[in-house]
C-alpha cells in the first residue's frame, strides 16, 4: 500500500467520530492520589523538528510517596497523520507513542502508563522532553496539543528484603545530549544494521538486571503485516560484547492510520498509544558486566527493510540487593535455530517461519562462599504469510488484495539456586501468544483519484506470568470510499469494531478477576463494560509491562514483594502488552469537511483538557523549542496517507 500512496492521500477530514479510547488494564490498587506535577500544559506541537521541553521539579508529595503515573493528554482538530512520538524524563524514555487521527470538530485522547518501576528517576528534579514530529500545511492543518503530568499516590517509598527501601537503578543508554536534540535521529536504524551503545558501570550490589527497549516500526515497517516490505515477521536481537543476549518478535502493532483508518475510529489498535518496552532478562551477564565496565550492547531487528525505521531506545533496570558481589563467573550464552523465507514480495505468497532458543548462564559470588546461579532459557517461534493479488483494481475489474496471517509465541524459564540460602531459590516462567490476520481489498486506478477499501483484523495478544495472565483481543472489519473528488462516500463507508480484555491471577482456567468490553460502530461507543476490580493478589499497574513483573527475586511475603502491595509477578519477558481490536461493518456519519489551517494558540482551542494546574501562557509557549528543519540524517518522511 505503501507504494500506492499518492492515491490514497485525502486532502479532506474524516467524519467526526467519538473521541478514541484504547482497551487496556486499569491501573488501580495504587492508593490515594496525592498529588500532581504538570511539567507540560497545552503545548502546540507543529513542526517535525519541535521538541517541547519541561522541568519536573520534584513531587508535590515530598518524599512521601510510593507510585508514580505519568499521563498524557493531547487533542488534535482538522486534517492530519497519525504521529509517532516519545516523552524523557531525564534522557530516559518513558513512554512510546503514536498519536489519533483527527475530526472536524477534533479528538481528545489521554494515556497514562504507570512509572513506578521507574520510581528512582522522580526523587530529584530532571529535565523533561517530548517529541511528537509534525508536519502542519494548509491541507494538514492539525496542530496537536498536549499536556504532560506526573501524578503521585501516597505512601511510604517501596520495601525490598529485610525491610530495606527497596533500590532500582534506571540507566538511559542513548547519549543523553543527543536525546535533548535529535531523539529520532540517534535511535533510528534501518534495514538489518546494528545501533551500538556503551553499558555503563554498575554496583556490586545489583542483584538483577534487565533490559528495556523502547522499540517502534515506522515508514514501509509501520505497515508490515503484509504490505510492500516483505514477509510480515521481525526479530528484536540483542547482544553484550558480541554474546547474544536475548531475542524477542516485535508486536505488529497497527497504528491509527493503519490498513484502513475507519477501523480505528473510536476504537484505537492494539498498543498504538502505549507501545510498551520489550524487556530482557540480563542478570546472567552480571559478572562480566560488573568486571568489565564499558561493554557494547548492539541492537538490530533483523529481516526489516531499506525503505523503513525501527527507532530503538534502550535502557537499564537493575535492582541492588544488601550486600556487594566480590566477584563470580559468566559462563556464556547461545541463540540458535533457524529462519526460512520464500516468495517475494509482489504478486503471489511469501511465507516466513522463524525458530529461535536461547539461553545464558552465570554465577555471581559473596563475601562468605555464597554463591547465586542465574540461568534463562527460551524457546520462540513465529510464522507469517501473506498472499497478494489483483485484477487492476478497476471499477469493472476484481480488487487489488492482500491477505495476512500470522503468530508468534513463545516462553522463558529463569532459574535462581543460591548456594546459603535454598528459600530464595525459585523459578520464574513466562509465556507469550500473538496471533493475527489482516484482510484487505481495494479498488483504485491510476487515472483517478476514487477508491473503495474493504479491510478486516483481527488480533489476539495473550500474556502469562508464573501465573497471572492477561488476554485481549481486536476484531472488526470496514469499508472506506472515496469520490473522484477524494471525497469520503458517506452513504458506501462504514465500519465495526470491538475490543475484549479479560485478566486472570491465577492459571488459564480461573475465573478473570477483571473483565472489559467494547463495541464501537460508525464512529459511535455502542458499548462499554466492565467488571468490578477483583484481582486481590496484584495490582493493574503490574501488568502494564510486557509481562508483569516488577522486580526483586524474593516472593516470599511482604519484605521481599513490593511491600506486599505488588507482589512479584516473576519474570521479564520481551513482550508488549497491547490490546486488541475487533473490525466489523460500520456506516459513517456526520459531515465531512475540509478546515481551515489551525492557529498554533491554544486559547482558541478549548477542546484539549485542561491542566490541572495550568501555566501561564508565557510559561507554556517558552517551553516549546522553534520550529526546526527536518532533520536531514532522517531523509524523507515515511507515511501512507489516505
Amino acid at each position: 500500500v505503501a507504494s500506492l500512496s499518492q492515491w490514497w492521500c485525502s486532502t479532506g477530514s474524516f467524519p467526526n467520530s467519538a473521541d478514541p479510547v484504547a482497551e487496556v488494564v486499569p491501573i488501580e490498587g495504587l492508593g490515594s492520589l496525592c498529588g500532581t506535577a504538570v511539567v507540560l500544559c497545552e503545548v502546540p506541537l507543529h513542526s517535525f523538528g519541535q521538541i517541547a521541553y519541561g522541568q519536573f521539579l520534584g513531587s508535590p508529595c515530598a518524599e512521601n510517596w510510593r507510585h508514580v503515573v505519568v499521563r498524557l493528554d493531547a487533542a488534535v482538530q482538522g486534517v492530519q497523520f497519525d504521529r509517532y512520538g516519545a516523552l524523557w524524563v531525564g534522557g530516559v524514555e518513558v513512554l512510546r507513542t503514536t498519536s489519533a487521527e483527527p475530526t472536524p470538530a477534533g479528538v481528545r485522547w489521554q494515556v497514562r502508563r504507570d512509572l513506578t518501576e521507574y520510581a528512582a528517576l522522580f526523587r530529584r528534579p530532571q529535565n523533561v522532553s517530548l517529541s511528537i514530529p509534525n508536519t502542519v500545511t494548509d491541507t494538514y492543518n492539525g496542530v496537536i496539543f498536549a499536556n504532560v503530568s506526573f501524578e503521585f499516590y501516597a505512601g511510604q517509598p517501596l520495601r525490598g528484603g529485610e525491610g530495606r527501601t527497596l533500590e532500582v537503578q534506571v540507566l538511559p543508554l542513548l547519549d543523553v545530549a543527543a536525546i535533548l536534540e535529535k531523539p529520532w535521529s540517534v535511535m533510528a536504524v534501518a534495514g538489518n544494521t546494528w545501533q551500538n551503545s556503551t553499558l555503563p558501570p554498575l554496583a556490586l550490589q545489583t542483584e538483577r538486571l534487565f533490559l528495556d527497549v523502547f522499540a517502534s516500526g515506522h515508514g514501509c515497517e509501520e505497515f508490515e503485516a503484509g504490505f510492500d516490505c516483505g514477509a510480515p515477521l521481525r526479530r528484536l536481537r540483542a547482544l553484550i560484547d558480541g554474546h547474544p543476549a536475548g531475542v524477542m518478535y516485535p508486536f505488529p502493532v497497527l497504528y491509527t492510520g493503519g490498513v484502513n483508518p475507519l477501523l480505528w475510529r473510536p476504537l484505537t489498535g492494539l498498543g498504538s498509544w502505549d507501545v510498551a518496552p520489550y524487556r530482557f532478562e540480563l542478570t546472567a551477564f552480571l559478572p562480566l558486566l560488573l568486571a568489565k565496565p564499558g561493554l557494547r550492547l548492539s541492537l538490530a531487528v533483523d529481516h526489516s527493510t531499506e525503505q523503513g525505521l525501527w527507532y530503538l531506545d534502550p535502557v537499564l533496570v537493575a535492582y541492588h540487593g544488601a550486600e556487594s558481589a566480590s566477584g563470580g563467573e559468566f559462563l556464556g550464552s547461545q541463540l540458535s535455530g533457524g529462519y526460512v523465507e520464500q516468495g517475494s514480495p509482489g504478486n503471489g505468497t511469501m511465507k516466513a517461519e522463524d525458530h529461535s532458543t536461547f539461553s545464558s548462564h552465570g554465577i555471581l559470588r559473596y563475601p562468605g562462599g555464597r554463591e547465586v546461579q542465574t540461568e534463562v532459557r527460551g524457546a520462540l517461534h513465529a510464522t507469517s504469510r501473506y498472499r497478494t493479488f489483483g485484477g487492476g483494481g478497476g471499477p469493472t475489474m476484481p480488487p487489488n488484495g492482500r491477505r495476512v496471517r500470522g503468530r508468534s509465541r513463545g516462553s522463558v524459564v529463569v532459574s535462581r539456586k543460591d548456594s546459603q540460602r535454598p528459600d530464595d531459590n525459585c523459578t520464574q516462567t513466562a509465556s507469550f501468544d500473538f496471533p493475527y490476520r489482516v484482510v484487505l481489498d481495494q479498488w483504485m486506478n491510476s487515472s483517478s483519484p476514487a477508491l473503495d477499501i474493504n479491510a478486516s483484523v483481527w488480533q489476539k495478544l495473550s500474556v502469562s506470568s508464573s501465573g497471572a495472565a492477561q488476554e485481549v483481543s481486536q476484531d472488526g472489519r470496514s469499508r472506506f470510499v472515496r469520490d473522484d473528488a477524494r471525497q469520503i462516500v458517506l452513504g458506501s463507508s462504514f465500519s465495526e469494531s470491538q475490543t475484549k480484555l479479560e485478566v486472570r491471577e491465577a492459571s488459564e482456567s480461573a475465573s478473570p478477576c477483571y473483565r472489559q468490553s467494547r463495541h464501537a460502530a460508525n464512529g459511535s461507543m455502542l458499548l462499554d463494560t466492565s467488571s468490578p476490580w477483583h484481582c486481590k493478589q496484584m495490582a493493574a499497574h503490574s501488568l502494564l509491562r510486557a509481562l508483569p513483573s516488577l522486580g526483586p527475586w524474593s516472593d516470599s511475603g511482604e519484605e521481599g514483594t513490593w511491600a506486599g502491595e505488588v507482589p512479584m509477578a516473576k519474570f521479564h519477558v520481551v513482550v508488549v502488552v497491547v490490546v486488541a481490536v475487533v473490525v466489523v461493518v460500520v456506516v459513517v456519519l456526520c459531515c465531512y469537511y475540509r478546515g481551515a489551517p489551525l492557529s498554533a494558540d491554544p486559547s482558541e482551542h478549548r477542546f484539549l483538557l485542561p491542566c490541572a494546574a495550568p501555566l501561564s501562557a508565557d510559561s507554556y509557549r517558552g517551553a516549546v523549542a522553534a520550529p526546526q528543519p527536518a532533520d536531514p540524517e532522517r531523509g524523507q518522511e515515511h507515511e501512507v496517507c489516505y
